[in-house]
C-alpha cells in the first residue's frame, strides 16, 4: 500500500521578547528572488540583541528565550545544520557538531514583532541580507591575515581545521567528497579522502572579498529556501486557513515532497511518490486529495487530513488506466477520467460537508 509519511520540519517556540524601536527609516523591501543585498543599524531588534549578548551561542541565548518545543536536523537539502524555529517567523541555524554555535538568524518581517528588521542593519560583527520579506543575519568573525595565509598554503584534515577554526557551520557532501563551510569566518574547504583545501586557494585572493562572498552565499541559500517554499504554496484551502504545494529540492523523483502550511504555523512535510498528474485538490477545508504512485506502478488516490496528518488510501488504479483528468464534484467527492474515456465518481469517507474546491 502506498503511504505518505508526515514529517514536521523545524521547531515551534513562542517568543515573548518585544522588539526594540529602530530610528532609521527605509523604503519597502525588494521583490523576492532578487539578489540579497546587505542592509545596514544603530540599534538592534530585541531578539538579535539577545543573540549578540549570548555571543551567538544557543546555550546562552536559550536562557532568555522560551523553552524549545522541537529542534530538527535539516532534511530538505544536503547540509547537516540544525534548524530551530520559533513561532514560524524566527529561525536559528546551528552547527550540528556542537549544537550551540549559531551561524545565521532568519526572520519573516511580515510578522509584526520582527518588522524592526526592515530598518537598516549594520555592525562590524554581523551582516544582514534581505530577499522579499525575509532577512538573514550572519555573524562576522574573520580570521587574521596570518591565519588566512596559513590556510591557503596546505591541505588540511577535518580535525586540523577544527583545531584551527573550531566546528564548521555545516558539511555538504557531494559525489566523492564534501565541503566544510565556516559561515562566520567566510571560509569553505573542499576535499575528498579526508584532505581539504581552501576553496579559491589563489595566493593573491583578497580575503575581504572572499569572506563577503562566502557569507552572502550562505544567506542566499537560506533566503532562497524560504522563498521557494512560499512560491510552492499555491493551493489555498476553501477557508484560506491552509496552503499546499509540491516541491522538489533535489530535482530527483525521490526528493519530491508535499508541503502544507497553516497560517502562522510551521510547514508540514509529506514524503510520497510523484503526483500523477501533478496537482492537488481540497475536498473540504482541511482534507487534501493527492494522486501518488503506489506499488507495481499503480496509482493511488490518498486523502490527507492536514489537521492531524492522517492519511488514507481511497482508490487505486491499474497502470494502464491512469487518469487523464480529475476534479472535485462536491464536498468529499471527486471524479477522474481514465485513458479509456470512462468517468469515475468517488466518495471519500470521513470528509466533512463544507465547501470544497
Amino acid at each position: 500500500m502506498s503511504r505518505i509519511v508526515a514529517a514536521v520540519i523545524g521547531v515551534v517556540v513562542v517568543l515573548a521578547a518585544v522588539e526594540a524601536s529602530i530610528t532609521h527609516a527605509q523604503g519597502p523591501p525588494p521583490a523576492a528572488g532578487a539578489s540579497p543585498s546587505p542592509i545596514a543599524v544603530s540599534q538592534e531588534p530585541a531578539v538579535l540583541k539577545i543573540i549578540l549578548d549570548a555571543g551567538w551561542k544557543l546555550d546562552a541565548a536559550r536562557l532568555r528565550l522560551p523553552k524549545v518545543q522541537v529542534a530538527q536536523k535539516e532534511e530538505l537539502e544536503r547540509q547537516d545544520w540544525t534548524e530551530y524555529v520559533y513561532n514560524a517567523a524566527l529561525r536559528l541555524y546551528v552547527t550540528s557538531d556542537n549544537n550551540t554555535d549559531i551561524f545565521a538568524v532568519l526572520v519573516d518581517t511580515r510578522e509584526p514583532r520582527y518588522a524592526g528588521f526592515n530598518q537598516p542593519l549594520f555592525a562590524e560583527h554581523y551582516h544582514a541580507y534581505r530577499d522579499g520579506s525575509y532577512v538573514v543575519v550572519v555573524p562576522v568573525h574573520p580570521v587574521n591575515a596570518e591565519v588566512f595565509s596559513k590556510l591557503k598554503t596546505k591541505m588540511w584534515t577535518e580535525e586540523q581545521l577544527r583545531q584551527e577554526l573550531g566546528a564548521p557551520s555545516f558539511h555538504e557532501p557531494f559525489q566523492g567528497g564534501s565541503v566544510l563551510t565556516y559561515a562566520p569566518q567566510g571560509l569553505s574547504f573542499m576535499g575528498d579522502e579526508g584532505q581539504y583545501q581552501l576553496e579559491s586557494p589563489d595566493m593573491n585572493v583578497n580575503y575581504e572579498t572572499h569572506q563577503r562572498n562566502e557569507r552572502e552565499s550562505v544567506a542566499k541559500r537560506l533566503l532562497g529556501q524560504r522563498n521557494r517554499i512560499d512560491r510552492a504554496l499555491t493551493k489555498q484551502s476553501p477557508d484560506g486557513r491552509f496552503a499546499a504545494g509540491i516541491m522538489n529540492f533535489g530535482d530527483r523523483w525521490y526528493t519530491t515532497k508535499l508541503v502544507v502550511r497553516e497560517k502562522g504555523k510551521l510547514e508540514q512535510w509529506y514524503d510520497f511518490a510523484p503526483p500523477i498528474p501533478d496537482d492537488l485538490l481540497w475536498l473540504d477545508a482541511h482534507t487534501l486529495l493527492v494522486a501518488t504512485e503506489a506499488n507495481n506502478d499503480n496509482l493511488a488516490w490518498e486523502s490527507i487530513d492536514v489537521r492531524t496528518c492522517a492519511v488514507q488510501e481511497v482508490e487505486r488504479i491499474a497502470p494502464d488506466m491512469w487518469p487523464v483528468d480529475f476534479g472535485v464534484s462536491g464536498p468529499g467527492k471527486f471524479w477522474y477520467t481514465t485513458r479509456d474515456g470512462q468517468k469515475h465518481e468517488v466518495t471519500v469517507p470521513n470528509v466533512t460537508p463544507d465547501a470544497a474546491r
